[in-house]
């Protein structure tokens, strides 16, 4: 699809190893990102992805820090809390949060959170995407889509309507909010 009107910038992250073909959508996406001039955020610490190999996996900005300029940077996480990452993902300024998960986790209240789901226990209804696991050529094209959708306001998030929204401060490695 053609780029929404504003050029994106979109967080990235997932949980458990990210499966080859989902991990190849997520860079795709990421890359169109970038094309478009837009920014594309992942969180420091997540399991290696050889999908992005072009990505120095050092952290380029602090937890929760908005970036100085367009283009790929991974943002320190000092805590592995899932919600403490998605709330410090927000933080950053990205437009829209896209996860990979194998449970559905609480989205963000301020930024629209999409969840792909993976692995015996997601269910369908559970997730903005699920994904079965083949070698799905036509995966980045529906993500993109749904990005697309969601941006432009044509898709509101499944999380924002089961209103599965939290939002949480990281508190760092000794429990002092960060």
């Amino acid at each position: 699809p053609a780029p929404v009107a504003s050029i994106p910038s979109i967080a990235f992250a997932w949980g458990a190893e990210l499966p080859a073909a989902l991990g190849a959508a997520f860079a795709d996406l990421a890359r169109a990102a970038l094309l478009w001039g837009g920014s594309a955020i992942l969180t420091g610490g997540l399991p290696a992805s050889p999908s992005f190999p072009w990505l120095d996996s050092s952290p380029t900005l602090a937890c929760g820090q908005s970036p100085p300029h367009p283009g790929a940077h991974v943002m320190a996480t000092p805590t592995r809390d899932p919600l403490e990452v998605i709330t410090s993902l927000a933080a950053t300024g990205v437009d829209l949060i896209l996860l990979a998960a194998q449970s559905p986790l609480p989205g963000n209240p301020l930024v629209p959170t999409l969840q792909v789901g993976h692995g015996p226990s997601a269910h369908e209804g559970d997730f903005d995407l699920l994904w079965a696991g083949a070698d799905d050529k036509a995966l980045a094209e529906r993500l993109a889509t749904l990005v697309a959708d969601t941006l432009a306001g044509r898709h509101e998030p499944v999380c924002r309507r089961q209103r599965n929204l939290a939002f949480q401060i990281p508190r760092g490695d000794f429990g002092i909010s960060l």
